[in-house]
């Protein structure tokens, strides 16, 4: 069975992977191997977000900081925002001024359709070697077990694959240079080996660990089990190509994980979703 039909059959089952969904329990798991994700600042339940005053919550952060729901989908509602004070919030992922009221609000507005008890997070807001201010490059690592298939960069303008060695295997769009994007290779490295150690701890065949390369380390970001963009027609292109390399991958990653042994409690690093919603892992 290739690649893109072993994603898709996870679909008639999603239900097993929405615990990767929730940021609080998945920052949880990251931290017990050692890898680094975003402080959190505060966090905010539907009742919060009605009550609170922006003036008292603003006084909690700092003037850098992403507002996120607690349950990721997709990066809609991925608010990478400086506060501008009186004039507002620049959301660096809309690319426009907001009030607070306003940004709130539509977080609050999407996270009542998630079931559960989604929260809303504020929480550090990644700085980057290139030293500007944006919606910063989010690099997407493929994962089979303890071997990468390929990194997935993506940006608010570009999205481009590359291997370990930094080389660049396609480009979504082949008129756009990418070139700028690619890290060097010690960040390069600090993103597989982050990718690898949470890859093995999630004990799946295959899941996508997705990164931003910040200047203290390789920021987790997310888990996908189920792109979008490997279900997509719009990149089915690349994900053909390597469909049959990839099923492989999975299988023998699969076979290791059968392998382990059986006495080992394999759910303990699972905790309960938050969610019923089916997940729609960011394409």
């Amino acid at each position: 069975m290739g690649f893109i039909e072993r994603v898709r059959n996870r679909l008639q089952h999603v239900v097993d992977y929405g615990h990767f969904k929730n940021l609080v329990t998945a920052y949880q798991l990251v931290g017990k191997v050692g890898v680094g994700y975003p402080k959190v600042y505060a966090t905010l339940s539907l009742q919060d977000a009605k009550s609170t005053p922006w003036g008292e919550l603003a006084r909690r952060l700092p003037n850098l900081f992403v507002m996120r729901p607690s349950v990721f989908l997709n990066t809609t509602h991925d608010y990478f925002i400086r506060n501008d004070g009186p004039r507002g919030l620049m959301n660096f992922n809309l690319r426009t001024l907001q009030m607070p009221q306003d940004a709130i609000r539509n977080q609050q507005g999407f996270i009542k359709g998630l079931g559960g008890n989604p929260l809303i997070l504020f929480e550090e807001f990644p700085l980057t070697h290139n030293n500007t201010l944006c919606y910063p490059v989010h690099f997407r690592v493929h994962m089979f077990g303890s071997t990468i298939g390929c990194i997935q960069g993506v940006s608010n303008d570009n999205i481009f694959w590359m291997d370990t060695d930094c080389k660049i295997l396609a480009s979504g769009d082949k008129d756009k240079d990418v070139d700028h994007l690619i890290p060097n290779v010690a960040v390069t490295e600090d993103i597989c080996s982050a990718a690898k150690a949470v890859s093995i701890m999630t004990n799946q065949p295959y899941i996508r660990v997705d990164f931003v390369a910040a200047t203290r380390c390789a920021i987790f970001r997310s888990f996908a089990c189920i792109p979008g963009d490997v279900r997509s027609d719009a990149h089915n292109w690349f994900y053909t190509q390597r469909d049959d390399e990839w099923g492989q991958l999975w299988e023998q990653a699969a076979k290791i994980i059968e392998q382990k042994d059986t006495t080992q409690n394999v759910d303990s690093s699972k905790p309960k979703s938050t969610t019923t919603q089916i997940p729609d892992d960011n394409a």
